[in-house]
C-alpha cells in the first residue's frame, strides 16, 4: 500500500534539564530528527481546550507513515509545504503489518 503523503513528521528529543552552580536551569535545544513523509488527518480540532487565559483550540492527529518504530515522546508535524502545524506528544503508535504502514496518534 502506498501512503498518500500530505506532510512530514520530525522526531524531537529533549535532553535532561541541567542546572548551573546557582541552581538555575540551563536552556537546551531539542535534538531534531530528519523529516519523514507522512499522511495526516485531524481526529480532534475544536475550540474546547482550556488554557490559563481561557479557551484555546486543541488538536489531535492521526498520522500514517511507512513502517517504522517510534521511539520519540514528542513529534513535530509539518504540512506538505513544510510549514509547522505544531509539536505534539505521541499518545500511541502501532504497526499495521497487513496494510504496511505505522499509525501514530498525536495529541
Amino acid at each position: 500500500m502506498t501512503i498518500y503523503k500530505n506532510g512530514y513528521i520530525q522526531e524531537v528529543s529533549y535532553p535532561e534539564t541541567s542546572f548551573d552552580e546557582h541552581g538555575r536551569p540551563i536552556p537546551s535545544e531539542g535534538d531534531e530528527g530528519e523529516l519523514i513523509p507522512c499522511m495526516f488527518r485531524a481526529s480532534v480540532e475544536d475550540k474546547r481546550g482550556e488554557g490559563k487565559d481561557g479557551k484555546r483550540s486543541r488538536g489531535a492527529y492521526e498520522v500514517h507513515v511507512d513502517p517504522m518504530s517510534v521511539t520519540a515522546e514528542r513529534i513535530r508535524l509539518y504540512r506538505a509545504d513544510e510549514s509547522l502545524v505544531g509539536e505534539f506528544t505521541v499518545q500511541s503508535w502501532a504497526k499495521a503489518t497487513l496494510l504496511n504502514f505505522t499509525k501514530i496518534v498525536l495529541d
